[in-house]
């Protein structure tokens, strides 16, 4: 595995387990007596929530794609038409 490969998927694999670690923690806090206007607020921005799980389903579907195609010696970097010899500046 290259060196390249390998912070590309612990880069994924961190940010998508801090966004699902993030919102298991919103979606956990309880509604008491006193802050149920302030669930009706946090219930409210569920579509935020959505964009956050498909966000967290595209970096987990690019990680497994790129561990599979990995595995079985795919050149991905031609099928998905990147060019590695490009650098940012």
């Amino acid at each position: 595995m290259r060196r390249k490969d390998a912070v590309l998927m612990a880069f994924l694999g961190g940010a998508l387990c801090l966004i699902v670690f993030f919102t298991i923690l919103l979606l956990s806090t309880p509604a008491t007596d006193g802050y149920v206007f302030q669930a009706l607020k946090l219930y409210a921005s569920f579509p935020a929530f959505r964009f956050t799980l498909v966000l967290c389903i595209i970096l987990a579907a690019t990680g497994m794609n790129i561990k599979i195609l990995k595995r079985y010696k795919v050149n991905y970097l031609f099928i998905f038409e990147l060019d590695p010899s490009y650098k940012i500046t």
